[in-house]
């Protein structure tokens, strides 16, 4: 329950509840890789680090310098005393030695902090502190612990560097950190959706405003490493960043990995001159919410805009401009992702799609042909578009495999499908779709005597609300149809009074079968045998099994945005029991299609 709320592994989330319930833990000594000195500086390296931000923080609040120069910064930026307890915010004196002295005091070995990247050692042999008249920002870890801290000068000196941060250490890596999750976690998952900024005050300010859902990447650019950290909370990013050259150019480089990573990613541009906390300081959070629903754009759109400006009318550099758009379409995995947003470029850049498609397939081939064929997670990268990618699973007895992917049968989109009709695209949408067009393809094959797959479809999903509009209509309809005591034929929802359903039943019928739209609204009989009996049947039932699966994902997930408004005791330990059992379910389906969860 912890490593789902708190995204941790399982001996993070040991860990974490130990040390919340002050549990001594016991490591087996065969299962512990670090030797016992290693373990030992770690954790006291930790305690250092506690022992540091505490300074920083009663060195804000009751010292002289404190009160008189760092109070009055903060107060000027808007800051106010629970913001700043929030986040631990503190004040590292002017002095080189005053973390150095008081650790000393407290028993600390020089060693422990100078590891822990507090101080730093001379060619003399003395020690100094490595921060030192800065205001201090804490950086925690998903489960809150203190691993660094940022540093940000407050007098004007060019010498010295705005902001500086915690050097690499036994417990900290930038690359593996997000400056804010610690304090978002809970209001991410809620909203599913995360904003994704460049500074640490620019997540403070927006937490102060009501905007918690929001992280920096910790004084760096961004790292594979951090979009996986994000990936656990939420697949829905925007990245918001500054107007300026420097800005856009940080956006650019995320957006890559992001997608690598299998994240939907939009951008919001602000206007020129301003960041978050200006914004917000002049418009207040109600204008900033509507602004950002405004003006958030998909990457597509973003990158295609700003590269736009550079290539102007020159056709050599708006050919580059449309092969760096193609570029970054082609590292989504999702081939139905891909699709869209070949559609989308392809309007937008007013370039025939077809030649986007063979672009993208080709750099695809090269990326592979170049030992590139791994995305971010991991996963071997797509097939180009118009191929198939069969997996092989570890199915029940009597059960024989067919080509699929993780959630949907990867089929080749015909050449000649046009479709415009689009709804949200997600794993469970997608599932939906597949189970229409079982039913309107193969519905009235028997899967034994007397037995159609119509009614096997109809009586596992009984207790299924569709949570995609159109099919939720064309379910109906076929319920009509049924009590009515007539056929269930593809014509007739080809034909349907509903718009929705119109669409989404050409778009099926086209995509599966290879037919064209314009050959179905003229009524062609185009009548595609569908594969055996057998092998319908399998196909039948994997999928069910995948349309529960995310049913139960998506219950979970309800559970997981519910928890942090629930008070009451009794109340928490029925929704962890109503967790359990979910979990347990999910388990048992992802072991019946042979998947193993992480």
């Amino acid at each position: 329950f912890v490593m789902e709320l708190e995204g941790l592994s399982f001996v993070q989330a040991i860990e974490y509840l130990a040390t919340k319930y002050q549990i001594e833990l016991e490591y087996d000594k065969g299962a512990v890789p670090e030797d016992t000195q290693a373990k030992a500086d770690r954790e006291s390296i930790m305690i250092a680090l506690q022992f540091a931000a505490a300074y920083f923080a009663k060195t804000l609040q009751h010292s002289e310098e404190g009160q008189t120069i760092a109070t009055p910064y903060l107060k000027e930026r808007g800051l106010l005393p629970h913001t700043i307890d929030a986040f631990s915010i503190g004040w590292a004196p002017e002095g080189r030695e005053g973390l150095y002295k008081a650790a000393l005091a407290a028993q600390y070995q020089p060693n422990i902090l100078e590891k822990a990247g507090l101080i730093i050692k001379s060619d003399s042999g003395s020690y100094f502190d490595r921060y030192q008249g800065r205001i201090i920002f804490p950086i925690h870890t998903q489960a809150g612990k203190i691993v660094g801290f940022g540093g940000r000068i407050l007098k004007k000196d060019a010498k010295l560097a705005k902001y500086i941060n915690s050097p690499e250490t036994e417990v900290y890596s930038k690359s593996k950190v997000l400056y804010g999750l610690w304090q978002s976690r809970q209001e991410i998952r809620k909203l599913d959706k995360v904003f994704l900024v460049e500074g640490y005050m620019d997540v403070v300010q927006m937490h102060q405003a009501g905007i918690a859902n929001v992280v920096a990447s910790s004084g760096t650019s961004l790292t594979p490493e951090q979009t996986k950290l994000l990936h656990r909370y939420s697949e829905n990013v925007t990245v918001l960043f500054d107007a300026d050259p420097a800005g856009q150019k940080a956006a650019m480089r995320g957006i890559d990995i992001l997608l690598e990573e299998g994240l939907n990613v939009r951008v919001l541009t602000l206007p020129e001159g301003q960041d978050p906390d200006s914004y917000l300081k002049a418009n207040g959070t109600t204008a900033f919410t509507n602004f950002a629903k405004a003006a958030e754009r998909d990457f597509v759109t973003f990158k295609a805009d700003t590269l736009a400006k550079d290539a102007g009318t020159d056709p050599f550099k708006r050919a580059s401009l449309i092969s760096e758009v193609v570029r970054t379409i082609g590292l989504i995995a999702d081939p139905i992702k891909r699709s869209v947003f070949y559609q989308e470029c392809a309007n937008l850049l007013h370039i025939d799609e077809d030649v986007l498609i063979t672009e993208g397939n080709r750099m695809v081939k090269k990326r592979i042909a170049d030992g590139q064929s791994r995305d971010a997670k991991g996963r071997p990268t797509p097939p180009p578009d118009g191929s198939t990618a069969p997996t092989q699973l570890d199915l029940p007895d009597g059960v024989t495999a067919f080509s699929e992917g993780d959630d949907y049968p990867w089929e080749a989109p015909p050449e000649e499908t046009e479709t415009a009709y689009q709804e949200p695209i997600t794993g469970l949408h997608l599932l939906e779709r597949e189970s229409l067009r079982l039913m309107l393809l193969h519905g009235h094959e028997e899967l034994q005597e007397n037995y159609p797959l119509l009614k096997y479809l109809m009586a596992e999903t009984a207790d299924i609300t569709f949570t995609t509009p159109s099919v939720a209509k064309a379910w109906a309809y076929i319920g009509e149809l049924q009590a009515s005591g007539q056929s269930i034929e593809a014509h007739l929802f080809v034909r349907h009074k509903d718009e929705d359903v119109r669409n989404l039943a050409i778009d099926l019928l086209a995509i599966a079968e290879g037919i064209s739209e314009g050959w179905i609204k003229k009524g062609i009989n185009s009548h595609v045998f569908g594969p055996d009996a057998k092998r319908q049947t399998d196909q039948a039932y994997h999928h069910l099994i995948r349309l529960k699966r995310r049913v139960v994902q998506q219950q979970i997930a309800a559970l997981m945005a519910q928890l942090p408004t629930i008070t009451d005791e009794q109340t928490i330990q029925t929704t962890l029991q109503q967790f359990i059992d979910l979990k347990t379910i999910e388990t048992k389906l992802s072991q019946v299609i042979g998947t193993v969860l992480g």
